[in-house]
This record gives C-alpha cells, structure tokens and sequence, in this order.
C-alpha cells in the first residue's frame, strides 16, 4: 500500500507543471480569482457529494470487493477527466528557440534574473515549513489532548469545510480587485495565529471558532499563492518554473513533520505550536517585506512597476 500510495504521487506531481502553465495560458488573468474559486468550490462541493456515496458502497460489501468496485469507477473518472483535457483548445503561444542545453540548467542558471520568483519561493518554503511543524498533529491533539470522540471530529472537519467553501466564493472577487499581495497580506497574519489560539484550548469545542478563522484565511491564500505562481514564472519556461517551486515545497512536507514531531515527543504540542507560530510570523513578515504586486493591477496606473 505504501509503495502503490507512494507512485500515486510521484505520478500525480508529473502532470502538476504542465497543468500550471495550461492554467496560465486558458485562464484570462483578470478572471483568474473568481475562475479558480468557483473551481475551488465545484470540486469541494463534488466530494462532499461523492465521499459519503463511496462509503455507502463500500460499506454495502463484504470484503473486498466494495473497494475495488469504488477505485474502479475512480478509474473510469480518471479516463473520463483526462479526456476532457485533450478536448481543451489551448491558445497559440510563442515558443523559445530549441537548444541544445538541457532546459533545467538553463533555468536555474537565469534564476537570479527573476528575482520576484525567487523571493515568492523563500516564502512559500518558510511558511509551509512552519504549517508542516504543527499541522501533522492538530486532529491527534484533538482527540488524544482534548478527548473528542469521531463524532466531534467529523462535525468539526464539516464546519471546516464549510467555512472553506464560504471564504473560497467571497474571497475570489475580491482578489481579482484588489491584488494578490494584497490578498496574501491580509491572510498570512490569521494563519500565523492559528497555532496561537490552539495553545489557549482545553475543550474541544473551543477549536471550532479557530477552524473557521484558519479556513476562511487560508481559502483567501491559498487563492493568491496559486495565482501569485502564474504571475510570476516567465511564459515560456512555466512548468520548469512550476517543478523548481513545487520541489522546494514537497521538501517541506518531509522535513517539516520530523521536526514537528521531535519538539511533540520532548517539550510537548503547545512546544510544536509556538515554533509554528514563530515560523508562520516571520513568513507574514517578509509578505510584506519582500513580495512585490505582480500581475494585471500593477499594470494599472499608479501602481509602481513590475519586477
């Protein structure tokens, strides 16, 4: 299972950079927060839909036939998916002239050139960091900690999903009219209190007004960073860029948990909760520190120029 799990995302990540570049070529980028929040929203929508059906399915089997039956038509889907995608008409776009150097050096080689770039990936790289420390463990503090029983912890992942939904439909208008950065800064500092506000609980229900601020923020982030991505990586060499930004995240997944986890085993969570804290706040910081506005309002006047 590990190793059927493990190639599952190492394929999945194969298609991640050049579905960003598609992304960035299909999607006008005036149009590009409420494009994505809708789709945001269509596709929580459908797996709050199809995740209890699943499970229906499965439970009206015995053995194994019910999950084999539920990846099979996960398999259909999947065909079904990656035909629609060969149906896109993608834009013409100008293309570089072949070399014979291999792509990746070339790329990392003009990397200092795009500056912006480079300090969005710092960033991202510290901040994920930072959620990986504490993230990992909330659920477990949840039930091990606080005492909730499955029953809470599904009502709080619904509220949660909910307030998702909410943020993810208000907060894609509103990116498209103000900026990503600026959308990135007013988000960034709610996500660093969420470790903060974990270490003050000692109910489980207390959690709930936490979860709502978290998914609310981070819908609006998560919104931005996506978009700051396309808006930041040149045209013609995205889904290098796109790998060189996602690469340096996955290493966060990695070693993010191992430090959680030690900090966890030694001083305890609320140990684990203000490195994350720490960590999330020094991210806000060079928010407004080092990202500059990238896009289509700081072509508009008075806006300053790209970098």
């Amino acid at each position: 299972v590990i190793v059927l799990a493990a190639l599952r995302e190492a394929f999945g990540q194969l298609g991640n950079p050049a579905w960003t570049a598609l992304a960035a070529r299909i999607v006008p980028e005036d149009l590009r927060g409420r494009y994505f929040s809708a789709r945001t929203f269509l596709m929580t929508m459908a797996a709050l839909v199809v995740a209890p059906l699943a499970g229906r399915l499965i439970a009206s089997y015995r053995g194994v036939e019910g999950y084999q039956i539920s990846l099979g038509l996960a398999f259909v889907a999947g065909l079904l998916a990656s035909w629609s995608y060969s149906r896109i008409p993608v834009p013409s776009e100008s293309q570089r002239q072949p070399t014979d150097e291999f792509p990746l050096l070339d790329v990392l080689r003009r990397l200092p050139e795009h500056r912006a770039f480079l300090r969005f990936c710092l960033v991202s790289i510290v901040l994920n960091l930072s959620v990986q420390i504490a993230g990992p463990f909330f659920n477990v503090y949840l039930v091990r900690g606080l005492g909730a029983d499955a029953g809470f912890v599904g009502i709080f992942t619904t509220i949660s999903t909910a307030a998702t939904l909410a943020g993810t439909r208000l907060l894609g208008p509103l990116l498209d009219q103000r900026g990503l950065r600026w959308m990135m800064a007013r988000t960034s500092p709610f996500i660093a209190l969420i470790p903060l506000g974990w270490a003050f609980v000692y109910e489980p229900w207390q959690v709930v007004p936490i979860g709502i601020m978290a998914n609310l923020a981070w819908a609006g982030y998560n919104l931005a960073i996506f978009n700051y991505l396309l808006a930041s990586t040149p045209g013609d060499q995205r889904p290098l860029y796109s790998a060189i930004y996602n690469t340096g995240n996955a290493l966060t997944l990695v070693v993010g948990p191992l430090i959680g986890g030690l900090l966890y085993d030694t001083w305890g969570f609320r140990a684990a909760l203000m490195a994350s804290c720490t960590g999330r706040s020094c991210a806000a910081l060079m928010i407004f520190l080092l990202l500059p506005e990238v896009g289509r309002r700081l072509r508009q006047p008075g806006l300053g120029s790209r970098e």
